[in-house]
This record gives C-alpha cells, structure tokens and sequence, in this order.
C-alpha cells in the first residue's frame, strides 16, 4: 500500500494493480470459455506473486488457477 496519501494507506501501488488487473482478466476469460462450453465448473481460484530481482534486472510473475470441480485431460487442453 502507498503512504504517500498523507498517512492514510488508501491507495493501491501499482504492482498490486497490475497483478489484481491480470488476475481479473485470466478470471473473466476462463469464466467465458468454461461457460461456453457448458461445462460444471463452478468455483475458479487465482494466485498471484510477483518477484524482482535487480541484477539482471528481471520481474517474474507466477500464476496458480484451481477449480473446484475436477478437471479432467480434454478440459486441460482446451485451455491451457
């Protein structure tokens, strides 16, 4: 959180921005597909993190999705 809005801790830093934004579309996006496809799959669960290092300057960002129904093999490649 940013405490440059006089002490109050209101706004968001960019990063978590960006990584609130990513999850939001990867959400939306399977939410459309997984639907159109008719298939049970109720619940999707997202997970982000991002890591920096500074030499070499590299940003990582890793993505963990789970379901809370089963997904078997033709849904995996489908989508993944």
């Amino acid at each position: 959180m940013n405490l440059s809005a006089n002490g109050k801790d209101k706004e968001l830093d960019p990063y978590t921005t960006l990584l609130a934004s990513l999850a939001g579309c990867t959400l939306s996006t399977l939410r459309m597909y997984i639907d159109r496809k008719g298939w049970n799959i109720p619940t999707i669960n997202i997970a982000l993190n991002m890591e920096q290092q500074q030499e070499p300057f590299i940003t990582v960002i890793k993505r963990i999705i789970s379901f809370s129904a089963e997904v078997n093999n033709e849904q995996k490649e489908n989508y993944c």
